[in-house]
């Protein structure tokens, strides 16, 4: 998957380089009564996220491809099917059921690889999102956003940094049995999770606090 961010990079650093050059060029003339306008109709993560998407496509055609070569049912693409009708070729069902199936191909591989790339990138977006609307003190958003990291990525360590102060930060917008529903519910349905047991001893830790006199939890 090198090849994905080699070519990320590539686009944002010719973006970047281009706006340069075009900031440059207006220091040296007149300024015009017409309103500036944007160089380009796109953003730099416009460019990633096209970027990848046409990754992802790649590996996805690949992956069909090999299937297809290996013999295999035909794949179904739910996306596809228009009024309940089975795809041409042969009937509704997951490739391989029935005929065995072949190494997992190239092109299940890298996009399993560019999932977890996104993810990552994902998780690392949501941290730097929590710390500006702390700064903020956008509350809700805050939640909100934390609550949704929990649910995708339920083994990051960015949780057990925010989960005392987000706690706090839910009884002052009403918001506290949401979040200590939300810990509990991850960690009775997936007790084998990496912070399970620290999520728990962080919940535990603050209800103590909140419980052992008035203000101590404040």
């Amino acid at each position: 998957m090198k090849s994905v961010f080699y070519l990320l990079l590539a686009a944002l650093i010719a973006v970047d380089l281009t706006r340069s050059a075009f900031r440059a060029g207006r220091l040296f003339r007149k300024p015009d009564a017409v309103a500036d306008v944007s160089l380009d109709s796109f953003s730099e993560p416009a460019i990633a996220a096209g970027i990848l998407k046409h990754q992802a496509e790649s590996c996805y055609a690949q992956a069909r491809t090999a299937a297809g070569d290996f013999a295999l049912s035909p794949v179904h693409d739910p996306r596809q099917a228009r009024n309940d009708q089975p795809p041409r070729g042969g009937p509704v069902g997951p490739a391989g059921f029935g005929r065995g199936s072949p190494a997992v191909a190239p092109g299940i591989q890298s996009l399993e690889e560019l999932r977890a790339m996104t993810q990552d990138l994902n998780v690392d977006l949501d941290g730097k999102l929590l710390v500006l609307y702390s700064e903020n003190r956008l509350e809700d958003q805050l939640l909100d956003r934390f609550l949704q990291l929990l649910h995708e990525a339920p083994e990051s360590q960015e949780l057990l940094i925010w989960v005392p102060f987000l706690l706090d930060c839910s009884r002052r917008v009403g918001r506290t049995e949401e979040m200590e529903d939300a810990v509990r519910h991850l960690v009775r349905f997936h007790p084998n999770l990496k912070t399970a047991k620290e999520l728990t001893a962080l919940v535990q830790a603050w209800e103590a606090k909140r419980h052992a006199g008035p203000g101590l939890g404040d």
